[in-house]
């Protein structure tokens, strides 16, 4: 035998030996983490919930905006899940803001009567969820502005609020102690009226006859006109029941840090697990809309079912491996992130296995990231602007230009033709996603340049037969990238990708024919390489 043999020989029963090796790991890890998850449910006197909101209303043209606050992570209650339901609508992607409300928002494709479904299961835990301990946040000159300042429901210069807090004053000798006096005249002084409107604050003082949100007010605006920065909360407190009314309460800023109180039923600075903000600083909430006939119901609804060890009762170092404990955020980013080796392991079988070829490995599940981090359509329309304007500017570029100025050229026509792609879509009324900027620059500069590269050496036919296939593969990783619940098993299970990394092994160890060479498959290959012609000598 010689040399090359043995090394071949060798070179293939090392790989079947890792193979196996990884697939043996991987199932003994996934029975290990079965055993260890399953059949242990909530810790005790847990609860779990599930919050619906059930919105229905009227859409005039087919780019109608709805937005909807979703629940708040506290220290006792967690959202370990969400699902939205929107027929007939585009979510957008949007900014969250950190102090008042994150915001889920959808677009409306056609008029008519639209329905947006959304459920949060929420993991409430009376011990705590250790990671979600509150933090020391100062204000800044302007949120203490925003909540020391006058409104129409909250007019703190009426002389209703102050006559009532002269006479707190006058009464009370301790200072600082005002705010608990606050809260016990709220409590007391105020009688709860089921059938009372949501009036403003001075008409509650007023009549001492109030809403939930009446009475809420008029706390509020006793606590700004004694200088104590204060917002309405709104939200619900999670027990079971159909069409359930918000609840609202107060928060009262102190010594860098929001205290809590519900005037309503008492509590002072601290409030039951099951209290669950939604909107911070605000009553509705469905925010900034243009539809019409709005028709919002929500729902409660306690989960029986064990879904696993979440928030357990004692830390240990093999809290490591419960990815249940992120939240829901990290943990929707880290489901899209372990898709991210499938759609690589899709190219190889492609380029392995069926026998086309693109633009490197990875470029098209990255193409697919960007779509939908961004939203396809606008992925769509940027990328084939800046295709478009790649092309047409290797047109201006000289032959012999090497690659560091070549790759600068291009990445500045590719930040150039993103640029005129957003502003193109904006003055057509698209609405281009907010995260367009996401779209890797990179990986398009990257791509316009093996294109160039390719039409260089290998001729235009070729180079544009790659770049289709790139496109198909990507489209291939975008439907893998979408799974969203393939996503979150992959990411309670992740030695699921030792079998990945063991199928790529596979993979790159095959060594017959490709499907591309079959008869009635051979429009999957590449056309081959033209010649250059030979050059003829003028006869003299």
């Amino acid at each position: 035998m010689s040399i090359q043999g043995l090394k071949k020989r060798l070179d293939t029963q090392y790989r079947g030996r890792i193979v196996l090796s990884l697939l043996l790991l991987g199932g003994i890890l996934l029975a290990l983490r079965f055993l260890l998850t399953t059949g242990g449910g909530v810790p005790a006197n847990d609860k779990v919930y599930a919050l619906t909101y059930d919105i229905n209303f009227k859409a005039e043209d087919a780019r109608a905006i709805i937005t909807l606050s979703p629940p708040w992570d506290t220290a006792h209650a967690l959202v370990i899940a969400q699902t939205i339901e929107n027929p007939g609508l585009r979510l957008l992607r949007s900014r969250a803001d950190k102090e008042l409300a994150r915001n889920i928002t959808a677009m409306t494709t056609s008029p008519g009567n639209k329905r947006l479904l959304a459920e949060f299961t929420i993991h409430v835990s009376p011990l705590g969820h250790k990671r979600l301990t509150p933090k020391s946040l100062p204000l800044t000159t302007t949120q203490r502005e925003r909540y020391l300042q006058r409104t129409d429901d909250i007019d703190i210069d009426s002389p209703e609020v102050m006559d009532i807090i002269a006479k707190l004053a006058e009464e009370h000798e301790q200072k600082e102690h005002l705010l608990e006096y606050i809260f016990k005249y709220a409590n007391k002084d105020i009688v709860l009226d089921e059938n009372a409107p949501d009036d403003d604050a001075s008409t509650v003082l007023r009549t001492h006859m109030a809403s939930t949100l009446g009475r809420t007010r008029a706390m509020v605006a006793l606590c700004r006109a004694a200088k104590i920065p204060a917002r309405v909360i709104t939200g619900f407190v999670l027990k079971e029941g159909f069409d359930v009314q918000e609840h609202y309460w107060v928060e009262t800023y102190d010594d860098n840090k929001w205290l809590a109180h519900d005037p309503e039923n008492g509590y002072f600075e601290q409030l039951p697990p099951d209290f669950l903000p939604v909107r911070r600083g605000g009553v509705s909430i469905i925010g900034d809309t243009t539809v019409s006939d709005i028709r919002a119901n929500y729902d409660i609804t306690e989960q029986f079912v064990p879904i696993g060890k979440l928030g357990g009762e004692a830390s240990s170092i093999f809290d490591i491996l419960d990815i249940s404990r992120l939240s829901l955020d990290a943990r929707k980013a880290l489901a899209i992130l372990l898709l991210l080796p499938l759609g690589a392991l899709f190219t190889t079988f492609c380029t392995s296995i069926i026998g086309i070829r693109t633009y490197g490995t990875f470029t098209p599940t990255l193409i697919a990231l960007a779509a939908r981090y961004a939203d396809w359509i606008t992925a769509i329309v940027i990328f084939s602007i800046v295709a478009v304007m790649g092309l047409l500017g290797r047109s201006f570029l000289p032959d012999k230009l090497t690659r560091v100025p070549r790759l600068t050229i291009v990445f500045t026509v590719v930040a150039m033709s993103m640029t005129l792609g957003v502003s193109l879509m904006d003055y057509f009324s698209f609405n281009p996603a907010g995260d367009v900027v996401l779209l890797p620059i990179i990986i398009l500069t990257s791509l316009i340049d093996r294109l160039y590269k390719a039409l260089d050496e290998d001729g235009a036919r070729i180079a544009m037969t790659r770049f289709g296939w790139t496109l198909a593969v990507a489209f291939g990783c975008y439907f893998i990238l979408i799974q969203e619940q393939l996503g979150h098993f992959i990411l309670e299970y992740p030695e699921v990708h030792l079998f990945t990394i063991a199928a790529v092994l596979l993979f790159s160890a095959y060594r017959y024919k490709k499907l591309s060479e079959a008869p009635f498959l051979k429009w999957l290959s590449e056309p081959k390489k033209e010649k250059p012609a030979p050059e003829t000598r003028e006869s003299t």
